[in-house]
């Protein structure tokens, strides 16, 4: 299989990779911006390295190797002493890494969970889901995998954690979308106020949305709170909008790939629960 290389790699378009780390590391890191290429990938990964050190011992573990590793080591622990492990895949950004661990390993995950698809194209910035965007090919290809192995997969697209906005209108609810107020109520309950800080500078600077979503957070609550979101057997198929590729879904009779769907109702209902849930998740590990 052809390498599949995305347009954007996560770390270059926004600073969601200072999440966790301290206030000293994230004002030191505003001097690096300026920067570029090779001296400020250095700097940027002194701090990153600070914080998983730190993250690494709250954990339990002896270094940051041990849930830190590059992909080809991982590839190679699930070609040798792992690959009879059963394990839950979780993703939340292209898909380029996810089809490289499937397409070069018998790996057969007993469920993939990621961020991505959307039922309605018209909540995202773009034509296409931006998981998705990053790498369209890899994004495809992640559904040939799984139906070849029939290894479960859920989806959890854009419109189940943010709302359809023009304006002040609502154009289409969504009960996940929290606000301002409730978002501080979740890192309170964590008892976790500074991360809520931290993430919220990140919106600001990268301008692209009015607030913060809870989009990767909130991919792995159906899975721990499965009635408080339904999901459709769906399958993904290529379309053109405006000149522009986009990837679309359909419902289909059968098959592994689940999607999740945004019933205003049902999330409404779960919602209060739903905040206890990620604000457990959020918790500071003691």
């Amino acid at each position: 299989m052809e390498t599949i290389v995305p347009g954007i790699r996560y770390p270059t378009y926004v600073n969601d990779y200072l999440y966790a780390c301290s206030h000293e590391d994230r004002r030191e890191s505003n001097n690096y911006l300026h920067l570029g290429g090779k001296e400020r990938e250095e700097k940027m990964a002194a701090i990153m390295r600070r914080t998983a050190d730190r993250l690494a011992a709250q954990l339990g573990y002896q270094n940051p190797d041990d849930i830190l590793r590059p992909l080809e080591d991982v590839i190679e622990l699930f070609k040798g002493p792992a690959a009879e492990t059963p394990i839950l895949v979780l993703g939340g950004g292209p898909f380029t890494e996810m089809v490289r661990l499937l397409a070069e390993t018998k790996l057969a995950p007993l469920a993939i969970v990621a961020m991505a698809r959307t039922w309605y194209a018209d909540v995202n910035i773009f034509i296409n889901n931006y998981n998705d965007l990053m790498d369209l090919d890899a994004a495809m290809k992640i559904e040939e995998l799984v139906k070849m192995r029939a290894i479960p997969t859920w989806f959890f697209p854009t419109e189940c954690a943010k709302a359809k906005v023009k304006g002040d209108e609502v154009l289409r609810a969504c009960p996940w979308d929290f606000t301002t107020e409730e978002l501080i109520k979740i890192f309170e309950t964590a008892g976790d106020i500074e991360s809520y800080e931290q993430a919220a500078a990140f919106t600001r600077e990268t301008m692209t949305l009015a607030k913060m979503h809870m989009f990767d957070v909130l991919t792995v609550v159906p899975l721990t709170l499965p009635l408080s979101l339904p999901s459709r057997r769906a399958v993904s198929y290529w379309d053109h909008v405006g000149g522009q590729l986009a990837l679309r879904i359909k419902e289909a009779a059968d098959g592994p790939v689940n999607i999740f769907y945004p019933d205003e109702n049902t999330m409404e209902e779960f919602k209060g629960i739903v905040m206890e849930e990620i604000a457990h998740v959020l918790s500071p590990i003691n």
